[in-house]
């Protein structure tokens, strides 16, 4: 959970506070960072689905 927090919160400052694009340089970049968001967001959903099967603690 705190990996997906630290995420939100570093693309809402390079997004949201600044020209996200200008940042990571190309279309491909930009890419690759939402891929980066939607691993983490399915590792928190798989994370939370093996807890509720008690796989997880």
């Amino acid at each position: 959970m705190m990996s997906l927090i630290g995420v939100v919160i570093k693309y809402f400052q390079n997004f949201a506070l600044s020209n996200g694009l200008e940042l990571v340089g190309s279309p491909a970049s930009l890419a690759f960072t939402f891929v980066i968001f939607l691993v983490a967001l399915g590792l928190y959903l798989y994370s939370t689905a093996m807890k509720k099967r008690a796989v997880l603690r």
